[in-house]
């Protein structure tokens, strides 16, 4: 079997699963009846355990030998796709992994400076980074910078005692936000559990203010409900420290995603300043979007939404009346999959029901009612 044939496959068992997920969400209406079926996924290990050895497999025989470096002089790429955290680079990096490096790196010991933070203490060496859907712990290569914490529904096989198994939607987060400088596993609420022959380590809380970095790759691509998305994202601020970075990275789904990536990527920019974070930095490697955000304080981000320029940009995506119905924040958080329901119809229940609430006189827009014909090409992230 050549990789295109093992890609393919490996590919088909992610994609059955993400499309099983979708379908039941399509099928259950309250939010109560999706958790239930949210929860009976999560205690199925067999598929869990199949699908992690499938992203294992594709992540370490498949994505990993194609992602060599290549200089930044032979990058052809538009400069729009440059971004300025490859200021410190003599090469493009093409690896994710690489790139939450190098950006952790230039934050923690330049960019941080410039803006008066004070994350990385001269009392810890490492960067705690805290590791959402890891599958296989791959960041514990840089263990000279990063103090790992993995944590993933059902760690591939071998990495049990590695990752925590957990689900992030179900973890508690403990405390006010106050920072932790030194959290160790032992301080981590934990259970030693079976689950067939496979023993795991089951997290169940984590202590808020605990972290410098919080990572979500391709993690929000798997929660079928972006209400789910939006949670996430909720919690990964409480868990950073004030200043701390949370990246996201997603895959590149342009060639099918209804109007292109761009709006995606814009609509997570402004749902993520709702929440306090701050886009610092943004790249567009081969196969996916990596981006990095920062955890604001209240008053950077009052001063933002009340800016002409945030204005502007709900203006051009179109979300309307958002700010006085935050019931529809989730709206932000869609992914491809979502757009591409919305414009086949399976969604349009949710449109007709905003519109017919809509006063008269008010020209504001649905997202969902903008989305099919919606042109941004004048507007530049």
């Amino acid at each position: 079997m050549d990789d295109e044939q093992e890609q393919q496959g490996l590919v088909s068992v992610l994609y059955s699963v993400h499309e099983k997920l979708r379908l039941k969400k399509r099928e259950l209406k309250a939010d109560t009846e999706w958790q239930e079926a949210w929860e009976s996924h999560t205690s199925d290990h067999a598929t869990l355990q199949e699908y992690s050895k499938a992203m294992h497999a594709l992540a370490t025989k498949i994505w990993d030998p194609r992602n060599k470096n290549i200089p930044v002089e032979t990058d052809s790429r538009p400069k729009c796709f440059k971004s300025s955290s490859n200021n410190l680079q003599s090469v493009k990096l093409k690896c994710r992994l690489e790139w939450v490096l190098h950006c952790c790196e230039k934050y923690f010991s330049v960019d941080e400076a410039k803006e008066g933070v004070t994350l990385h203490s001269e009392q810890s060496s490492k960067l705690k980074l805290l590791d959402v859907g890891s599958c296989y712990n791959p960041f514990s290569k840089y263990g000279n910078v990063f103090d790992v914490t993995a944590v993933d529904l059902c760690p591939a096989p071998g990495f049990e005692e590695s990752i925590f198994r957990c689900d992030f939607l179900c973890l508690k987060v403990i405390g006010n936000g106050e920072v932790f400088t030194d959290v160790t596993i032992s301080q981590f609420e934990y259970d030693q559990i079976s689950v067939g022959s496979v023993n795991y380590r089951q997290l169940n809380s984590l202590q808020a203010g605990s972290f410098n970095v919080v990572v979500f790759s391709y993690f929000l691509e798997y929660l079928a409900d972006p209400k789910h998305r939006l949670e996430s994202c909720q919690k990964a601020y409480k868990l950073l420290k004030p200043g701390g970075l949370l990246f996201i990275l997603r895959p590149d789904s342009s060639k099918v995603t209804p109007g292109g990536n761009t709006r995606l990527i814009k609509m997570l920019k402004l749902g993520m300043v709702l929440l306090g974070f701050r886009r610092v930095y943004f790249e567009k490697l081969e196969h996916l979007w990596c981006m990095a955000f920062k955890k604001e304080t209240e008053e950077y981000i009052s001063a933002s939404i009340a800016s002409s320029f945030f204005k502007r940009d709900v203006h051009k995506i179109g979300i309307g009346n958002i700010f006085d119905d935050r019931t529809r924040l989730h709206e932000l958080f869609y992914i491809s999959q979502d757009l591409k329901e919305i414009t086949s119809g399976n969604l349009q229940q949710g449109v007709s029901s905003y519109s017919s609430n809509k006063t008269e006189g008010d020209d504001s827009h649905n997202l969902l009612e903008v989305l099919p014909g919606y042109d941004d090409s004048s507007y530049n992230d």
